[in-house]
């Protein structure tokens, strides 16, 4: 069981022995997403109005020891917004609400970045390589990520604006990146 107790991550057994500080949670934590499959857990953490202040944090349990740390948002993405007309609101509100989810085997963890371009995009990390792996490109952003029940397809919406949630389409990557 994972949990916060004031700015402290801790960890410990259902029963409530094992008790564990994980970490101290010095910057404003927006969620924990859990993968008890693979025995993982992903902190988004930070503020993404704060620019490139936006991680996740990948801890590998029972240890507690941080697997991978990710920048959500690259440096000069800000002049990429100027030069391709994206609003600044539009990009980081696809990151602000948490568009993260691990696959039903827990093998990979879908999530939204500014990391390539303007826009935010899918990218996929893998557990057992270690990699993070862009799925998608576009003008638009990447939101709302669900997974098929198989694994194959990460399912998400791709919005124009959140000013009236203007939905374009809705897409669906295969998680291998084929499709």
């Amino acid at each position: 069981m994972v949990s916060t107790v004031g700015e402290e991550l801790i960890a410990c057994n259902l029963d409530g022995n094992g008790r564990m500080v994980l970490m101290i949670l010095q910057d404003k934590t927006s969620d924990l997403f859990w993968a008890p499959k693979c025995e993982r857990l992903a902190i988004l953490k930070g503020d993404a109005f704060k620019e490139q202040d936006l991680t996740i944090s990948i801890l590998h349990l029972p240890n507690g020891e941080i697997e991978t740390s990710i920048q959500l948002i690259s440096s000069g993405w800000d002049e990429d917004l100027s030069a391709e007309g994206v609003q600044m609101s539009d990009a980081l509100d696809a990151l602000s609400y948490g568009s993260i989810s691990w696959s039903p085997d827990g093998r990979y963890l879908a999530f939204a970045g500014i990391i390539e371009g303007p826009s935010s995009d899918l990218y996929i990390y893998d557990t057992r390589t270690r990699k993070v792996k862009r799925l998608t490109s576009g003008p638009n952003q990447a939101y709302g990520l669900a997974w098929s029940p198989d694994g194959k397809w990460i399912v998400h919406m791709e919005v124009i604006s959140f000013t009236g949630w203007w939905v374009e389409t809705v897409w669906a990557a295969a998680s291998d990146g084929s499709t």
